[in-house]
């Protein structure tokens, strides 16, 4: 096989790939349409947010940390303020939380 016939190969292959990546990206956006995006604040942790929020879901404590990390491809389950992470609570049942918007909308 030649240089330039293993090189418009390995582009065939890179193009490829960046399309499915791109095409994979765009989906799961698409799919937490519905469910809140919360931004993390100082003190914050899933466990508590589960805890906070359990009449706005019908998840264990883990199931809800562990829908959390696998939905918004998590490599820790430790947040730091500022995060922003969907959540499982559908959008239009949560807008405060103690008086404070955790919901945000755009």
């Amino acid at each position: 096989m030649s240089k330039s016939t293993f090189a418009i190969i390995a582009s065939f292959f890179v193009l490829v790939g960046g399309i499915i990546f791109c095409a994979a990206g765009a989906g799961s956006s698409k799919a937490m349409d519905g469910y809140a995006k919360i931004e993390i604040r100082e003190g914050d942790n899933l466990w508590d947010l589960a805890t906070a929020l359990k009449d706005k879901h019908s998840l264990t404590q883990m199931e809800f940390v562990e829908w959390v990390g696998q939905e918004n491809s998590l490599n820790s389950i430790v947040l730091k303020p500022g995060d922003t992470v969907y959540i499982p609570v559908k959008k239009d049942t949560l807008h405060k939380l103690d008086g404070t918007v955790v919901a945000l909308e755009e």
